[in-house]
């Protein structure tokens, strides 16, 4: 039998995209408060996930990090990252974001991942 190459993480689709807000704290190292803006979450992972939005961030020309608000479950989540790569199709923004992570918050994660599994709201990709 092969061993597997893959070094990531498993990523997880969501059936239906679950909805976030996000909010700029950082470009180019620097702190910023921005308003919160809409976006979908459209995959996740323990690393990271895929947010779409309808708004040019500017990733080129800067490195900009956020906070996304979601709710998966009961407890409402605030995941910081850092935008790593952006395309556009569709009239709309795909962000692959990089989260600043931690051991308690990869525990975490990992038990909110095995939930929406269970629920059937993702599945492996």
């Amino acid at each position: 039998m092969e061993k597997s190459r893959r070094k990531e993480p498993f990523r997880y689709i969501f059936h239906i995209p679950e909805a976030c807000t996000f909010q700029i704290n950082r470009i180019n190292n620097s702190p910023v408060d921005s308003r919160r803006a809409q976006a979908e979450i459209v995959n996740l992972s323990r690393a990271g996930c895929n947010i779409v939005t309808p708004l040019k961030l500017g990733t080129a020309e800067h490195a900009i990090g956020l906070v996304l608000y979601v709710q998966f479950g009961e407890e409402p989540w605030e995941l910081h990252g850092l935008i790593r790569w952006q395309t556009f199709a569709d009239g709309v923004y795909n962000y692959g974001i990089q989260f600043d992570t931690s051991d308690a918050f990869r525990e975490r994660m990992n038990i909110e991942l095995r939930q929406l599994a269970a629920t059937k709201r993702i599945i492996a990709q």
